[in-house]
């Protein structure tokens, strides 16, 4: 029912982007106004349709069996890095004791992606700095996150996690305000934890932690 209404509500968006781009096309003079104004109508035009594809990926977790497969950690993070860090504005330090786990690939790719992706999108110092590390905890797998971007504040600190929530309004940093809701319910889906340390000033850590199973863990 849900893959109906994304589609049925996406149609109509896509008509609209392009009927903004023939209009654009068929006008012999645009002003700098008009133009900056077509450009927020696409703009939100795009918003909305990532925000519905982000509702139709957070009510899919949970409910589809993913097969679980071999996965290596630090190999998952080189890619990652590969395709969504700027390679010219940003130094990322990825931990060489990143373990070899069974799990859903799928699922630990969302969660690295979205928090590295984030790590990316807000960091406001000429050079970003992102540093990746594992530790092994007795029981559990625990991850960091870190990067030396602007901080957040504690009392934002458990809102973030929340659906549509941002920190920066949506005119100043495009966000569907999804993503973390989405890493955090894939998280505690498996019986994990997340958590924020930060000053919310400089720097942010997401650390979280997954259980250890004696069946899964390889290396």
């Amino acid at each position: 029912m849900l893959i109906i209404v994304s589609h049925d509500l996406k149609a109509p968006l896509r008509a609209i982007y392009s009927l903004s781009e023939w209009i654009i096309e068929d006008l012999d003079i645009v002003s700098d106004e008009t133009n900056s104004n077509f450009k927020l109508l696409q703009g939100r035009i795009q918003r909305m349709e990532n925000l519905i594809n982000g509702i139709l990926e957070y009510s899919r977790i949970g409910t589809v069996n993913i097969e679980v497969e071999k996965v290596d950690l630090h190999q998952m993070l080189e890619e990652i890095v590969e395709s969504i860090v700027p390679k010219d504005r940003f130094e990322v330090i990825i931990g060489n004791n990143f373990p070899i786990i069974y799990t859903e690939k799928i699922l630990m790719h969302q969660v690295f992606s979205n928090l590295i992706s984030n790590a990316v999108k807000y960091n406001d110092k000429p050079i970003g700095k992102i540093e990746c590390t594992y530790l092994s905890l007795p029981n559990f797998h625990q991850f960091t996150i870190k990067d030396n971007g602007p901080g957040i504040p504690e009392k934002y600190q458990e809102k973030v996690f929340g659906v549509f929530q941002t920190i920066l309004a949506r005119d100043v940093k495009e966000s569907t305000g999804i993503g973390l809701s989405i890493v955090k319910k894939i998280i505690e889906g498996k019986s994990g934890k997340i958590h924020i340390e930060s000053d919310g000033i400089y720097g942010t850590r997401f650390i979280f932690t997954i259980p250890k199973n004696p069946k899964t863990t390889v290396s």
